[in-house]
């Protein structure tokens, strides 16, 4: 009962990091900016965790969780340079519809994103694991002559 709380809160604290970035970053939004990163770090460590049932350990994690928060935070601090453009241009052609396609286009772009960033490290670390034990396998069934 507690997990889904804790995780509630944890998406929460994001978000609201997300959705005050603009008055951050007028109001001394660089010391914020290692307090960011750690929280996101926590949360892309946490959630993949928790989604597994804790059959992966946090070690085996973090390179996901280091991929999704550089990732992730990079893609909000670059979104200004080329957002505002893409809504301009969708709202030309297509009016309020073309801004809330873009719109859902950026959202389904940082989900797909995150997605991949949260599966990377147990798959890498299950590929891996694979890759050791591929030359055993291999020696055991060579033929002996």
């Amino acid at each position: 009962m507690r997990s889904p709380i804790v995780w509630f809160v944890l998406s929460g604290m994001l978000c609201l990091g997300i959705a005050s970035s603009g008055e951050l970053r007028a109001a001394g939004w660089i010391i914020l900016v290692p307090v960011w990163l750690a929280g996101s770090l926590v949360f892309w460590l946490w959630t993949p965790s928790y989604l597994l049932h804790r059959q992966i350990a946090l070690r085996p994690l973090f390179r996901g969780a280091l991929l999704a928060t550089l990732v992730i935070g990079g893609a909000g601090a670059t979104s200004p340079l080329f957002l505002g453009g893409w809504m301009n241009t969708d709202a030309k052609y297509f009016g309020s519809f073309g801004v809330v396609l873009a719109l859902l286009s950026w959202a389904f772009i940082l989900v797909t994103l995150s997605m991949v960033c949260t599966i990377f490290s147990p798959v890498l670390s299950e590929w891996r694991a694979a890759e050791l034990r591929l030359p055993a396998e291999l020696a055991s069934t060579a033929p002996r002559g």
